[in-house]
């Protein structure tokens, strides 16, 4: 037998006498193929499951130069190398993007901030390809680009399987980190082996 409570779309159902169960999307039964979902973490308040989420992340770089200044070229020619690269990564999800293939025409911060805005599987993809080191040469020539910043630059959060963040979301999860400081909404690159995804 198996109890079963309902949330933002799926149903967790617990077995009576073990207490252990899982979260299913509405109308799947215990017994069909998602029974092989593992379970992460069990308590009174929390299930995670590792296929249900990804992690959402948010990149703010202000801009030294005008986007078609001369001393951008470097970075401009890398984009496409470097966005190539982020999509061929084990447990990338999705990019923020326009027509082009980028996001540097879209400045929900301001004309002189370019956002970089993606899904991840997990922290372990996103950090491996962060770090990686193709990633690495650019990030080192950063400051060539862009401006150092006293705030928050970069805002990590859970989304449920399948949410596609807004641009308006995402700046509002950066808002919360530099006003709030890190929480379960939104923290930072330190912080998300301490926050791990909740229903």
């Amino acid at each position: 037998r198996y109890h079963v409570c309902r949330n933002l779309g799926y149903e967790f159902q617990r077995h009576a006498r073990t207490g252990l169960g899982i979260w299913l999307p509405h109308g799947v039964e215990r017994n069909h193929r998602y029974n092989r979902i593992s379970i992460l973490a069990l308590s009174e308040s929390r299930v995670v499951v590792n296929k249900h989420f990804h992690l959402a992340q948010l990149n703010v770089a202000k801009m030294r130069f005008a986007l078609d200044a001369p001393e951008m070229s470097d970075f401009i020619e890398s984009l496409d190398r470097i966005n190539g690269l982020a999509e061929r990564a084990p447990g990338f999800v999705w990019r923020l993007k326009t027509a082009e293939g980028d996001a540097t025409s879209l400045r929900p911060m301001g004309p002189d901030k370019l956002v970089n805005l993606s899904l991840w599987k997990d922290i372990d993809s996103l950090h491996h390809f962060v770090y990686r080191a193709d990633h690495m040469d650019m990030m080192r020539r950063r400051q060539e680009w862009f401006t150092q910043m006293d705030e928050a630059i970069t805002v990590l959060w859970w989304v449920i399987a399948g949410h596609i963040p807004t641009i308006g979301e995402a700046v509002e999860r950066l808002d919360r980190l530099r006003y709030h400081g890190p929480g379960p909404k939104a923290f930072g690159f330190r912080q998300a082996k301490d926050f791990p995804p909740e229903i």
